[in-house]
């Protein structure tokens, strides 16, 4: 491969990122809106659905989040091997750290949120 494809898909990849990361912002974004409006008249079963289905489409953006990153983590170290002169300026241990801080801490927050507006609901 050329530099130049190599550089191509690594744009690509940090496209797929943040189209990525706006997907999750979404589904943050929906669940949370469920969980206000509706979360106090939801049966169980309803929850459950609605939140494991929720957790697993979360789990599963992490995932390609992950594989995004580390693909790009790969063709940053073929550019580096090919000695061009691409700026380097991606730092993977910070997008490992989004993963974890960012799209953890919404996913633990957002079920947070979800329960403390059943446990509302069910002191009215």
């Amino acid at each position: 491969m050329t530099e130049y494809e190599i550089i191509d898909l690594l744009q690509q990849r940090y496209s797929e990122l943040g189209s990525l990361s706006t997907q999750y912002f979404t589904l943050i974004s929906a669940y949370v809106v469920v969980a206000y409006l509706a979360g106090s008249k939801l049966s169980k079963l309803q929850l459950s659905i609605v939140s494991t289905l929720y957790v697993i489409w979360a789990v599963s953006n992490s995932a390609a989040v992950l594989n995004a990153t580390n693909t790009s983590n790969y063709y940053l170290a073929t550019l580096r091997e090919m000695e061009s002169t691409f700026p380097d300026s991606t730092s993977v241990p910070v997008m490992y750290g989004y993963l974890i801080l960012v799209q953890g801490g919404s996913l633990l927050g957002s079920l947070y949120f979800m329960w403390a507006t059943r446990r509302k609901g069910d002191n009215v």
